[in-house]
């Protein structure tokens, strides 16, 4: 039987490859307000350029809120990454 701990973790690993993978939580570029722009480069840029070279797989940025997916490839390097942690590493 597997411990509450681990079923725990096995759910919410779920759970954040769906919210990274299937929502529109994505950053989107936009040109307008100028000011949105500079805080997606200032913010946004750096975190998809790390998530691209740390999984090694292009991670989609998109240009609207419409429903959008990352693809098979970059969920499979998601999916790859957390199940590599055990239930304590994931929850830290």
């Amino acid at each position: 039987m597997s411990s509450p701990l681990c079923v725990c973790s096995q759910y919410s690993k779920l759970a954040l490859l769906s919210f990274i993978s299937d929502t529109p939580f994505h950053p989107t570029a936009t040109d307008n307000p100028k000011t949105l722009l500079e805080l997606q480069e200032k913010h946004w840029k750096p975190l998809l350029d790390w998530a691209r070279k740390e999984f090694k797989t292009d991670v989609r940025h998109f240009e609207s809120v419409m429903i959008t997916s990352q693809s098979e490839e970059t969920k499979d390097a998601f999916r790859a990454a957390l199940d590599a942690l055990d239930p304590w590493q994931f929850a830290c």
